[in-house]
């Protein structure tokens, strides 16, 4: 289960990558099962990428500005609670 919007965040590397340009350590970050990560961890990880980056990791405005940018389909390859709610909703709306 999705336990925080850094999740979210952590699990759309390209946008990330995009996002903080060539100071961003993608090598911090893990790369799967980012699910079982404890919030606080992934937290961490994001902070520990970003940290040499001009614009570092914070929640806030920052955060909100990265939910915005996520891409749905790399969300739903990568976090099976995404995938589940996103069919989930597209069976209660269409």
């Amino acid at each position: 289960m999705t336990t925080c919007m850094e999740t979210l965040i952590v699990a759309d590397r390209a946008m990330l990558q995009d996002h903080f340009k060539k100071k961003f350590k993608m090598a911090a970050l893990p790369t799967t099962d980012f699910e079982e990560i404890p919030p606080a961890a992934i937290l961490e990880k994001l902070k520990n990428a970003t940290k040499e980056c001009s614009k570092r990791y914070s929640k806030g405005d920052q955060s909100f500005t990265l939910l915005g940018k996520l891409n749905p389909s790399t969300l739903e390859a990568h976090l099976p609670s995404f995938a589940r709610t996103r069919r989930i909703l597209n069976q209660k709306l269409h």
